[in-house]
């Protein structure tokens, strides 16, 4: 199991953050949608067919409109918040010591584990749209560095070079 570290001195470090523009993204679009359900549900004066198969009355249809739009409300208020809370209160980073990669011990924790080069099983980049994906694999973890989480695609390519180079320049244990 890798050790868990306290704050130190790294080769080199990147923090981990979500970019404002991913979090407006995401909360953006929720907050519209949640306010044209809301419109719909005050302003509704007709009934709902959905699929072809339920059929609602204007009563009805103003009921579905409105719990849709309380159930995004309550889900995006709590999610902003929480996403605001972590980008501003939370530091965490991925940092490169001669021994291995410090990284969080968890999605909300600050805490860092070391995890030695040796352990590291696979690390794999993988392209989803304009979004690159590190993953980092070692015994009974796998750990995800979004190049959005990097405050720059050349920090990303930093990270994935300092990875490489990690794992070339461990020696083999052959005894």
């Amino acid at each position: 199991m890798p050790n868990t570290s306290s704050r130190r001195p790294t080769l080199f470090e990147a923090p981990l953050r979500l970019s404002p523009g991913r979090a407006i993204g995401f909360i953006g679009p929720s907050i519209a949608l949640t306010l044209g359900f809301l419109t719909l549900a005050l302003t509704n004066q007709k009934g709902l067919i959905l699929q072809g198969v339920l059929k609602l009355t204007p009563a009805n249809a103003t009921l579905f409109y409105s719990v849709v739009s309380a159930w995004m409300g309550l889900a995006i208020f709590p999610t902003a918040c929480a996403l605001a809370w972590k980008r501003i209160w939370l530091s965490q980073r991925v940092g490169f010591v001669e021994e291995g990669i410090l990284l969080p011990s968890g999605f909300w924790s600050a805490d860092e584990v070391l995890i030695p080069y040796l352990q590291l099983a696979e690390a794999a980049v993988v392209e989803i749209g304009s979004e690159r994906l590190l993953t980092l694999s070692f015994p009974g973890r796998c750990f995800r560095i979004g190049s959005s989480w990097l405050p720059s695609e050349q920090a990303f390519d930093q990270v994935l070079e300092r990875v490489q180079t990690g794992i070339q320049n461990e020696p083999d244990t052959v005894a």
